[in-house]
């Protein structure tokens, strides 16, 4: 059971570990640091990166997204066993999920892309 709770928080880890480079990758394209490289549509990712939503004031949306994914890394690697029972990492992820959520409808209902 020991064993299986480690596996899982290491997959956790890894998928935040994928988040995290897409959000540090957008947050890079948003800054100017990177070029845009948009498997759908080159035309639809500017769209998204270049709306309002983007940013909040100087900041890319993104950032924010890079932080709370190496947020869960840490909370994850850093528990152990126990990485299941954190509840700042259970906060953190309801937030992450909710706030991917509102994107999602601002992306489909608003921007009218299908990023």
């Amino acid at each position: 059971d020991e064993e299986l709770w480690k596996r899982l928080g290491l997959v956790a880890a890894s998928v935040a570990g994928v988040g995290a480079a897409d959000t540090g990758y957008l947050t890079a394209v948003k800054l100017g640091q990177t070029p845009l490289a948009c498997p759908l549509s080159e035309a639809a990712c500017s769209k998204v990166l270049d709306s309002p939503y983007a940013s909040i004031g100087p900041v890319p949306l993104a950032s924010f997204g890079f932080l709370a994914y190496a947020a869960v890394i840490g909370l994850v690697l850093g528990a152990g066993k126990d990485w299941a029972r954190k509840q700042e990492l259970q906060w953190l992820t309801v937030a992450m999920a909710s706030t991917s959520a509102v994107l999602v409808v601002l992306l489909w209902g608003v921007l009218k892309v299908p990023c």
